[in-house]
């Protein structure tokens, strides 16, 4: 080999960084606000997503799911992301209570004996929350758990297969856009 090919392979390799760097941009680009009246919440989803707001007289007070339209607006496994308030927990609500959360919180980084796995604690908007990560036999859920004023915050990405590292940082920048109103 000379030492031109090596700097041509050196040179091909450097623009290809380049472009997943601009893809990564351009990618993160592509989000919009959602603004919930009922949930008085704002969440960020990707562009072209249709969305589709529930809303139920006892649990769950609202659900928010973004989907993609086609494979052509799919990032990355994703199936969906959503977000979903809740007033008043039912009883025996897994990822319901006050304590819960704490030991949530307080808990350290990794799997755990049902095969929810700790990713992490996070912060939104200066709202303490921890994500858990379920990988189960056809899909995984990630979500992150906000409590604030009475009220629980769940924020969710879905998809089918297995997660990794992208879909972390998709749910990571799910929270980054969380706010309350």
């Amino acid at each position: 080999m000379t030492w031109k090919s090596e700097v041509r392979k050196f040179g091909v390799v450097v623009a290809l960084i380049a472009l997943a760097a601009g893809g990564w941009i351009y990618w993160q680009s592509k989000w919009v606000n959602y603004s919930s009246q009922v949930g008085r919440f704002e969440v960020e989803y990707p562009r072209g997503w249709s969305m589709k707001e529930y809303m139920f007289e006892s649990g769950f007070d609202v659900r928010v799911e973004f989907s993609p339209t086609s494979e052509s607006n799919r990032i990355s496994r994703e199936g969906q992301i959503s977000v979903t308030m809740v007033g008043k927990p039912l009883a025996g609500q897994v990822l319901g209570s006050e304590d819960e959360f704490k030991l949530w919180l307080d808990r350290s980084d990794g799997a755990t004996a049902s095969g929810m796995k700790k990713l992490g604690n996070r912060l939104a908007n200066n709202i303490k929350g921890v994500m858990l990560a379920e990988q189960l036999e056809d899909y995984w859920a990630i979500t992150s758990w906000f409590a604030e004023g009475g009220k629980n915050y769940y924020l969710a990405v879905l998809g089918n297969g297995d997660y990794g590292d992208e879909e972390i940082r998709i749910m990571d920048k799910v929270v980054k856009s969380f706010r309350l109103k």
